[in-house]
Formats: structure tokens, C-alpha cells, sequence
């Protein structure tokens, strides 16, 4: 990444030690794409897609390359695999990068705070994500983590969740994010002087009548991100996220927030998910079901205060766009 200006600062969070750490860009995003679940022996060509966007900047999600292992050295060798796709190096030199592991690359399927090689695992993404040697990020413990980019109306911040490095096994009462990043975040969301905060999920938050991971299986730890949310309802945020192998917007009205909380999921970059069914969420907002290869696309109109959530097919075809208030996320009706 290029021409950023990294600030860290010490704070002591309820009396937790933790890093309260921002990195700050000055630039103005008008295009953001984000996906997961990228096998990283396929040719990565979807990327000439990505580009013809020309985004801002590009978010991983997770599955980065699916490693599915305990030898970290193994996981080096995937992340360098598609590293050194050719495609992947136009978007290197065509924005900045930035992301975060999950399952599949931080050791194997499900896995969480039980894997034994989870420091060298973050070691591993931070080095594909060319994060600076001297970052505190390299010092802590998991990859959270949050950048701003623009200034004034402009404004946005987005918060990178870890969600492998403290999670417990699930249950009713598991938790998510371990305590000194539950306190991180609070601060991070509080202190957010941004139109606009995106939390980066590699699993989905409001979809959860289906078996694969979710934060509904842990409602405890959703439940506290929920009631974080409302103890700042004037902080205008929505999920993105990934790791289901299709794509759906997801949104809720009943949480007592001053707008609407939406779960912006992109998911099977190179692959997707056999479905024999098509599970019914209450929650998803437009078509039926997507499980095609796809990406996502959001676009700022700063101007109009309006935002595009674009649903992108592997080849561009645009498969499902929904226009917002960057006000208060309600839809905007589409010109009769």
C-alpha cells in the first residue's frame, strides 16, 4: 500500500490495555470491491473484472487461498501463489489492498482460538497483505484492525473484525472476539467521526437460518455487537462479509438504530457452493438467491449522499444493485 500515514496510540480501554490503532488515508473512495473464497491454484483472472470497476481500493474477506493446514509454510506458499498471479499484481499497482484471514487460511475448516500456529498465521496474512514490518498490528495479538479514508462528509471508516484468533467453540454463550478486541472495537465506534462505518465480517451477521458459520451460533457475542451498535444508534453502520460461497443482501429494521442495518454478503470469487436448497432468510432484501461467482461493488455518489450495493458476476454482469441514503440506508425508489 502506498502514500498512508500510519498512527498508532496507547489507550487504556476499561481497564484493558489495548492498541486503539488507525490507519489514516486522506483519499476520497468513490469504488470499494471485496470478495472471498479464492482458491488460490485457479488463474485469479476475475481480477481483469475488479479493474474495469476502478476501485479504490480492494478488500479480502477471507479464504484467501484456502491453505486448509497447520504448516504456516504451506499457507506462505498459497498466499505467494496468488501473489504472483499477474492479475492480482494490476490490482496491487491499481489500488490499495487491504483484508483480513479466516477459516480456510488461518489454519483449517471452523477452526478458532484452539490453533496452536494462530501467531505465525497472522504473521503470514500480514506479509501478503505487505503490512509494515514495524506496525503495531504485527505486535498484537490478531489482525483487527481500522482505516480512514477521506475527510469531512467524506468520511469512511471501515473496521476489519478478527474472527478466528479469540473465537471459542460455539455455544449459546461462546465468544466471538475475546475481550481486548470487544473494547477495541467499542472505542473504534465510538470515537468514529465518519458518515459511513463498514464492518468487515469474513462470516455473516444477520443471515442465520442455515448450518454454516454465523454469528447467530454464537448469540451471545452478536447479541453484545447489537446492543454496542445501539449504545451509538448515530453512528451509521453496515456489515460486509463473506465465506457462504454466494451472495444475498441481508437487512434489518427492528433494532432500535436511527437506520438501517445492513450485511452486505460477496462470497465464491473462484468458486461457489453446490446448493441443493435455497435457504430461507426473512432477512434478505432483493432477489431469491445468488450463487454464481461473484464480487462486491460499492459505489459512493457524495454528491446525491447515496450509495450502490452491486452484486458483480465473475465476467462484470451486474446481478443485483440496491441504491441507499448514505443518511439513514433506507432504500432509494427507483426513477418511474
Amino acid at each position: 500500500m502506498k502514500n498512508y500515514l500510519s498512527i498508532t496510540l496507547i489507550a487504556i480501554l476499561f481497564s484493558f490495555t489495548s492498541v486503539f490503532a488507525q490507519t489514516v488515508f486522506n483519499d476520497t473512495l468513490t469504488t470499494v470491491a471485496f470478495g472471498s473464497c479464492n482458491l488460490a491454484k485457479k488463474p485469479q483472472r476475475y481480477f481483469k473484472s475488479v479493474l474495469k470497476n476502478k476501485p479504490d481500493l480492494w478488500i479480502w474477506l477471507g479464504d484467501i487461498v484456502y491453505a486448509n493446514t497447520e504448516d504456516v509454510n504451506i499457507t506462505r506458499q498459497k498466499y505467494n501463489e496468488v501473489k504472483s498471479h499477474k492479475h492480482y499484481q494490476d490490482v496491487l499497482k491499481s489500488c490499495k489492498v487491504i483484508g483480513v484471514y479466516d477459516d480456510h487460511d488461518f489454519g483449517e475448516n471452523n477452526i478458532g482460538m484452539e490453533y496452536k500456529e494462530k501467531h505465525e498465521s497472522q504473521q503470514a496474512v500480514l506479509d501478503f497483505l505487505d503490512e509494515p514490518a514495524t506496525s503495531e498490528r504485527r505486535k498484537q495479538e490478531g489482525v483487527y484492525w481500522s482505516y480512514t479514508f477521506g475527510l469531512g462528509k467524506t468520511q469512511i471508516k471501515i473496521i476489519l473484525l478478527d474472527l478466528r484468533y479469540f473465537r471459542e467453540m460455539p455455544s449459546d454463550t461462546s465468544d466471538m472476539l475475546g475481550e481486548v478486541q470487544w473494547q477495541w472495537l467499542e472505542k473504534e465506534i465510538a470515537n468514529s467521526t465518519a458518515t459511513i462505518n463498514i464492518i468487515g465480517s469474513s462470516i455473516q451477521f444477520i443471515s442465520n437460518p442455515h448450518f454454516f458459520e454465523r454469528w447467530g451460533a454464537f448469540p451471545k457475542s452478536k447479541q453484545r455487537l447489537i446492543t454496542l451498535l445501539q449504545k451509538y444508534p448515530s453512528k451509521n453502520t453496515f456489515f460486509i462479509s463473506g465465506d457462504r460461497h454466494m451472495a444475498e443482501i441481508s437487512k434489518q429494521t427492528d433494532l432500535k438504530l436511527n437506520y438501517t442495518l445492513f450485511d452486505f454478503t460477496s462470497s465464491g470469487l473462484t468458486h461457489f457452493f453446490p446448493y441443493f436448497y435455497k435457504d430461507k432468510n426473512p432477512n434478505r432484501f432483493g432477489k431469491e438467491f445468488i450463487w454464481k461467482r461473484n464480487f462486491g461493488i460499492l459505489s459512493f455518489n457524495w454528491k446525491d449522499q447515496s450509495m450502490a450495493m452491486i452484486i458483480k458476476k465473475h465476467n462484470n454482469k451486474t446481478l443485483q444493485e440496491t441504491n441507499l441514503s448514505l443518511i439513514n440506508f433506507n432504500e432509494i425508489p427507483k426513477a418511474q
